[in-house]
């Protein structure tokens, strides 16, 4: 008799240790909020977010670079085989 097993799915947060680790602005970000928090600290809440603020306006930033050069790229390909 032959069993069959099956392999469960392998839940998303454990996939791959490199997905998991965090970045000096999520790090900075959680260090400025438990600081707040705890009341060693009187900043605004918007600056002790700016560290997530900053990294997701240079994320948007990155994105649309790209979105230009690939932008660039497919009408400079399209041009030379009009060409032919």
């Amino acid at each position: 008799m032959r069993m069959c097993t099956v392999k469960s799915p392998t839940p998303a947060l454990l996939r791959n240790k490199e997905d998991m680790e965090m970045g000096f602005a999520e790090i900075l970000t959680i260090i400025f909020i438990v600081l707040k928090l705890l009341g060693v600290i009187t900043w605004a809440w918007w600056v002790c977010l700016l560290p997530e603020i900053i990294a997701g306006v240079l994320y948007v930033i990155v994105v649309v670079a790209q979105l230009v050069a690939i932008h660039k790229a497919h009408k400079s390909i399209k041009k030379h085989f009009d060409e032919f």
